[in-house]
């Protein structure tokens, strides 16, 4: 092939003995501790050069791509730099109104010493390789998913002719990713598909630590810490547990220090020797496992249990006043040992507004001295919140209500809020799901409130199927909150399925109204059928599974708490399987890249349609158990049974949390509904 013409990419920087591409994969022998920012600048800006590179030679095979760097002859193209570097090698550059906003930039046409000219310009190196990739996304660029089989690169004969005059700031300007339970876990392409789409929060992992540096990432560690720092039965040097040796540590409930409820509450925070012990074993963790981080969850114990009750503890206040009341401390003892130089950063701690902890009500008293309230923040865990309604509805009276009232008594509340979202949570266990339609008004509503930060658990790790748009969209409204999602959506479709665009969009719409109810299905709530199932199951006096107004068997309420029934959430993902099979029978000429988006896609459909049917079937045959009516209950004993050979005989490679082929269990044992089965079989079979 003849090559017709050049475009050249300019980089100020002086790179001294070593080539661009050096740099650019230079980050091992990069200290990202260090107060000195250049090398990181250059590395960084180095990176997105080549990215940038690499894809335009994709998008223009006819057209010569060069990297000019500092010092070579300057003659127009495409300049990349921060703005300080640019507008020092280039004095005739006028102030480019950047805002001075971290991960800010500006891409613009104008004329650079009479030359034609991009620039591409951030405020900083997150703002330089963000402005990379959204010009690449301009032309055409998307990476839907991680794997090169997800990107979509469009083919161009020339570059284009509009004027460019593009500044971006970030919606979500705290932090923007995913909540990972299990360092370790990744690997080095997902880091690069977030950065590409401009997110950056995920724990720290030891193996990548420099590649999340170089992409710009802001590195979380810990989660519920509290019981890594002080519990009953860690042991003492003598061996025993600390409770043995200390009891009046933990928590005193109805008048009395108990092993079982040492367990399930908060520690005695009022003790100062508990204390002692506890704020060391915090700055110790930031000494080593946790030095490199950012961020260091800060939460009490998981246990949805309560707080100690002694007299000197209650004066404290409400359960959020006590929590509060020890992040102060606790940001006392790490300051000190900042200044010391006994740990290597002045970490952020975050904060946990959420049910399991009993911190979801806001504080009653004013806030304690020594709270930093401009580096700690909260993030907010709506856990058992309703997917069929945005969180604002006010049709969901049933559910999101309390979320509404809850949101609305932390409005006084003045330091930074942020959102974890559960589009993954581990009730979930990776079903199909859909959230597009109500992820932009959600997103926008915490946006309103004054949330600056979010985050999903459990992150998707591999095979997306349709979460791929889920991924995708999160990261696009994560950055600007005011995108047409509506044309993103409907460009996903066209871009990621081509012919079979039409029938998937549907199907996709059939899965969306199917799991709508999801949480009503599988969550923590008392009401939901996972609860109602495992904890009732023995009893002979529940008669009822179906006994939430958002889900019925085989009726939906009025205007209020109105949700999908179990019947129709059935019948419409038959629906969906049926224009599946259709699809994948059918001899459209569909290329081979699309093949295997929909060969990923199916995978998940298929599990997510027999995990449907098993939870539905366990369902029915409870209430046909509980009224003695043997004849129906023995019907559906034997629809379980055959769907749950399928689904013990799909091997899972992708469970929450966990990188392909590093951990395997089956779709049945992902039902969490193992001890119901048995009994049904001790039953029935």
């Amino acid at each position: 092939m003849q090559i017709k013409e050049y475009i050249d990419i300019y980089f100020p920087y002086d790179l001294g003995e070593k080539s661009i591409k050096q740099i650019a994969y230079s980050e091992e022998d990069i200290d990202w501790d260090s107060p000195n920012d250049k090398p990181k600048i250059i590395c960084t800006a180095a990176y997105a050069v080549i990215e940038l590179k690499q894809y335009l030679s994709r998008i223009l095979p006819k057209i010569s791509i060069r990297i000019k760097t500092k010092g070579e002859k300057f003659s127009g193209g495409i300049m990349v730099g921060d703005v300080d570097s640019i507008a020092i090698y280039f004095n005739d550059i006028v102030d480019l109104k950047l805002p001075n906003k971290p991960e800010s930039f500006i891409i613009k046409s104008l004329k650079v010493k009479g030359f034609k000219t991009i620039l591409i310009s951030g405020i900083d190196r997150a703002g330089i390789l963000y402005g990379v990739y959204t010009f690449l996304d301009y032309l055409g660029v998307r990476w839907y998913g991680p794997e090169k089989w997800q990107e979509v690169i469009p083919y161009r004969e020339k570059l284009f002719k509009n004027n460019l005059d593009i500044v971006q700031t970030p919606s979500f300007d705290l932090f923007r990713g995913f909540h990972v339970d299990t360092p370790g876990k990744a690997s080095a392409k997902m880091f690069i598909w977030m950065a590409r789409n401009k997110l950056n929060f995920w724990n720290y992992q030891k193996d990548f630590y420099p590649l999340q540096r170089k992409l710009c990432f802001h590195l979380s560690g810990g989660g519920h810490t509290w019981k890594e720092y002080i519990h009953p039965e860690m042991k003492s040097k003598d061996g025993r547990t600390l409770f043995d040796v200390h009891p009046d540590w933990f928590a005193e409930v109805n008048g009395k220090r108990r092993r079982k409820q040492a367990s399930s509450h908060q520690f005695c925070i009022s003790n100062k020797k508990a204390r002692v012990f506890f704020l060391d074993k915090l700055i110790e963790s930031l000494k080593t496992r946790y030095r490199e981080v950012d961020i260091l969850g800060f939460w009490p114990y998981d246990t949805w249990s309560g707080w100690c009750e002694c007299e000197r503890c209650q004066k404290l206040g409400n359960n959020t006043d006590r929590y509060l009341w020890m992040v102060a401390q606790a940001r006392k003892r790490i300051d000190e040992e900042y200044k010391k130089g006994n740990i290597s950063r002045p970490v952020s701690l975050s904060l946990c507004a959420y049910e399991g902890t009993l911190t979801i009500e806001p504080p009653s008293k004013p806030l304690p001295k020594g709270l930093d309230i401009n580096k700690d923040f909260f993030v907010f865990f709506p856990i058992n919140r309703c997917y069929a309604h945005c969180i604002n509805d006010s049709h969901c009276q049933e559910i999101n209500a309390y979320y509404q009232r809850i949101f609305k008594s932390w409005s006084n509340y003045p330091g930074l809020i942020s959102i974890g979202e559960y589009y993954n949570v581990s009730k979930f266990e990776d079903l199909p799901l859909l959230f597009y339609d109500i992820m932009q008004p959600d997103l926008q509503f915490y946006y309103q409130i004054g949330m600056r930060g979010i985050n999903y658990m459990h992150i998707t790790l591999s095979n997306w199927g349709p979460r791929v748009l889920t991924n995708y969209l999160f990261a696009s409204l994560s950055w600007n909150i005011k995108i047409d999602s509506s044309h993103i959506i409907e460009r996903f479709f066209e871009e990621y399925f081509g012919r079979i665009s039409t029938p998937m969009k549907e199907i996709f719409s059939l899965l969306r109204k199917s799991y709508a109810n999801v949480a009503a299905w599988r969550n923590w709530d008392k009401r939901s059928i996972t609860s109602r199932l495992l904890n009732y199951y023995k009893d002979p006096e529940v008669k009822k599974v179906f006994i939430q107004k958002h889900l019925q068997y085989d009726k939906e309420e009025g205007k209020i708490d109105s949700a999908i029934s179990a019947i129709k959430g059935k019948e419409i993902l038959q629906k969906a399987r049926k224009i599946l099979d259709t699809i994948s029978s059918s001899n459209r000429e569909i290329s081979d890249v699309v093949k295997k988006r929909l060969e990923e896609f199916r995978e998940l459909f298929y599990y997510g349609e027999f995990s449907y049917k098993f939870y539905f079937h366990m369902a029915r045959l409870f209430e046909f158990d509980k009224v003695s009516n043997k004849t129906e209950a023995l019907k559906e004993f034997k629809q379980i049974e055959i769907i749950g050979d399928k689904l013990n005989s799909m091997e899972i490679k992708w469970p929450y949390d966990y990188p392909e082929n590093t951990h395997r269990t089956n779709a049945l044992m992902k039902t969490q509904l193992q001890p119901v089965l048995k009994y049904y079989r001790s039953k029935y079979k």
